[in-house]
């Protein structure tokens, strides 16, 4: 494959993962106004479930393939690796459907205010649906099949919205409406998943296969599920002492501040193959490394700054006054996922050396300071409180991988990246110190002006780099 077919496949699958997760903050204002902070509580609230309960359902095997799959060299020993990853899915997935729905009263007492028919029931049944599609989703990646990848990616999302906005808008069935739309979309795509998996799979349980794919996933099950202690297990917590209103109120923002964190995925990804390319030889290529890290740094500032500047300008128009509150949280939010763009930097050096292991005993303990802050700061501060707790942990996170990737293939930050992290901070804090004495015209008009001149300085501070590199 030529690189410029490496680029175009890259961008078709970035496109891809990208497009459920932007498409549904643009389609965020209209769902959680319809629905009410309450309704969109409850909803955020099994979201977060469903992220953690896919990992049970698969047990991590769907993540193999990337590895594992070019190990089998003919084609009839690949569709018997297809067949038992496939159908070890959904016997994983129904017996733990089957469990959760016998201990249905211990389950549903994760929440206070949840009941578990019909919300938990629509949630664990979407999970496990959706769990049918990861093989074939994941062999359209391995076999370099882009754009089926990303028509599938437009139809799911397409589907899913249609049957969201249909429930929730035209017949005004709130939570429960939302999370039947997202089970039905589920349920119509598995046949044809299940048809197309059958295509490239045998029927067959091997089970030496099995045992060395599960030797290869189970680490990845563990840093998953701390992973999610770290991102969401706040939710669950805003709920127990407060309530599914403050879940709705919190997941605004939470939401709104992960846009930068999304949008960073996609960069690396794209990025890190450059990064290991020019690893391979760090010594002679250590500048251009450098120039690199600190560009997507810098990168990752100037987005920062705009969105806090930018979306206070907006969010009295897109969202009903019940969730105002959730612009006091933006900026501590905010600063903890522009530190996750600095922590997947640091990550590559470790990466680099192999040294995914660090990484996970990083993730577990930041897992539990996160946990441990958030039993402390909710009940005391509310969802101030889950904020700061975040952020915390996040912070906990990336020292811990600082301190290692200095001891493997460290490339720290220049002193333009603090400079411009300063200056950010100076002028967002500086603002919303001045504007307390300023008329809603002038603050405006100041507002835009900062704007602007962000704008400004990213455009030709990124254009100089870009010439350098």
């Amino acid at each position: 494959m030529n690189i410029n077919s490496l680029l175009k496949d890259s961008a078709l699958y970035t496109v891809g993962n990208l497009l459920p997760k932007v498409g549904s903050l643009f389609l965020l204002p209209i769902i959680a106004n319809h629905l009410g902070a309450d309704e969109y509580g409850i909803v955020q609230s099994l979201t977060v479930l469903q992220s953690i309960l896919i990992v049970f359902f698969t047990f991590g095997l769907e993540r193999s393939i990337f590895r594992l799959f070019f190990d089998y060299n003919n084609e009839s020993a690949q569709k018997r690796f297809f067949g038992t990853l496939f159908y070890s899915i959904l016997i994983i997935g129904l017996a733990f459907v089957s469990l959760l729905f016998l201990f249905n009263t211990l389950v549903g007492s994760i929440y206070n205010s949840i009941d578990f028919y019909p919300y938990f029931a629509y949630m664990i049944l979407s999970v496990y649906f959706s769990s049918i599609g990861v093989c074939y989703t994941s062999y359209l990646q391995v076999r370099k099949k882009a754009r089926s990848h990303l028509t599938l990616a437009i139809l799911k999302f397409s589907l899913n919205y249609a049957l969201v906005l249909f429930f929730v808008i035209v017949m005004g069935r709130g939570a429960e409406g939302m999370l039947l739309g997202i089970l039905l979309t589920h349920l119509l795509f598995s046949p044809f998943y299940f048809w197309r998996t059958t295509q490239i799979s045998r029927t067959s349980l091997d089970l030496g296969i099995l045992k060395s794919t599960m030797a290869f996933s189970w680490p990845f099950v563990p840093s998953l599920v701390f992973a999610w202690v770290l991102n969401f297990s706040d939710r669950v917590l805003i709920e127990r002492f407060l309530g599914t209103t403050d879940v709705g109120v919190y997941s605004i923002a939470y939401q709104l501040a992960m846009l930068i964190t999304i949008l960073y995925q996609a960069v690396l990804k794209a990025y890190s193959p450059y990064y290991f390319g020019l690893a391979k030889n760090k010594d002679e290529n250590y500048s251009k490394i450098l120039n690199s890290n600190n560009a997507l740094a810098n990168g990752g500032i100037y987005i920062s700054i705009l969105f806090l500047l930018g979306v206070p300008l907006v969010f009295d128009l897109l969202f009903k006054p019940e969730y105002h509150e959730a612009i006091g949280l933006l900026p501590i939010l905010v600063l903890g996922n522009l530190l996750l763009v600095f922590l997947g930097l640091k990550k590559l050096g470790l990466y680099q050396n192999k040294k995914s292991f660090q990484t996970m005993i990083a993730v577990i303990l930041s897992g539990i300071i996160n946990v441990a802050f958030n039993l402390f700061l909710i009940p005391k501060y509310g969802m101030l409180g889950a904020a700061y707790s975040t952020f915390v942990a996040v912070l906990a996170n990336y020292l811990m991988i600082s301190y290692l990737s200095k001891r493997e293939f460290d490339v720290p930050f220049g002193s333009n990246v603090l400079l411009n992290l300063f200056l950010a901070l100076l002028t967002y804090f500086g603002f919303n110190y001045v504007k307390a004495f300023l008329s809603n015209d002038y603050r405006l008009v100041v507002q835009v002006f900062l704007i602007c001149a962000w704008l400004a300085y990213g455009f030709f501070a990124m254009r100089k780099v870009r010439l350098s590199l």
